[in-house]
């Protein structure tokens, strides 16, 4: 396999834990990058989460797939990079056999096993990479807000979506309309104070 975009590793008793978005063919992914603009992708080529452990004594790898459906762009709560987190949010297709337009949904893993969860924003409408907000500097894992930038095919225009973290599936609590239209596949950041 191949990955773009890992979401989180961190050590626990001896091993590594890492998700990841892993392509298992990686050249179906490298085929359709050359003709995606035209709207042709090779079956495969898209990616699924995994949680890997990693047995640095054993010298052994296990895995665990996370969902069956096209994800990409997995994030956590920044405050957490390196350590061990519970929730990851990441941009996914609405089924396994979605593949001209592969996400279209905002989801929300639980690494404990709890529920996931899930914003469509519908045909012709795709998000990018989402970012953890903390409501603030203390608040817990899940207390805040994703924000991610949505490019709206129908209207050829961007906007920006904010959801409670804790309640995906309720979709967003606000959208802002953009003055000019992002790249399909915009990475961000969030920083406070900036303006």
């Amino acid at each position: 396999g191949y990955i773009f975009h890992p979401g989180n590793a961190y050590e626990s008793e001896g091993r590594i834990v890492l998700d990841a978005c892993t392509y298992l063919d990686p050249q179906a992914l490298l085929d359709s990058l050359r003709t995606w603009r035209r709207g042709v992708v090779r079956p495969g080529y898209h990616a699924v989460p995994y949680l890997y452990e990693i047995d640095l004594a054993e010298r052994r790898v296990t895995e665990r797939r996370l969902d069956d459906r096209p994800c990409e762009f997995p994030r956590l709560d920044d405050r957490l990079v390196g350590y061990r987190n519970r929730f990851g949010y990441a941009i996914r297709a609405r089924s396994a056999t979605q593949t001209a337009e592969p996400w279209t949904c905002l989801v929300r893993y639980d690494r404990a096993g709890g529920a996931t969860s899930a914003w469509d924003f519908g045909d012709g409408f795709w998000p990018s990479e989402p970012v953890f907000v903390p409501r603030s500097k203390d608040a817990r894992e899940d207390d805040g807000f994703v924000l991610c930038t949505v490019y709206e095919g129908p209207n050829d225009a961007t906007s920006v979506a904010v959801f409670d973290a804790g309640d995906v599936a309720s979709g967003p609590v606000a959208r802002a309309r953009l003055e000019h239209r992002l790249p399909h596949g915009f990475h961000g950041n969030f920083a406070a104070g900036i303006l």
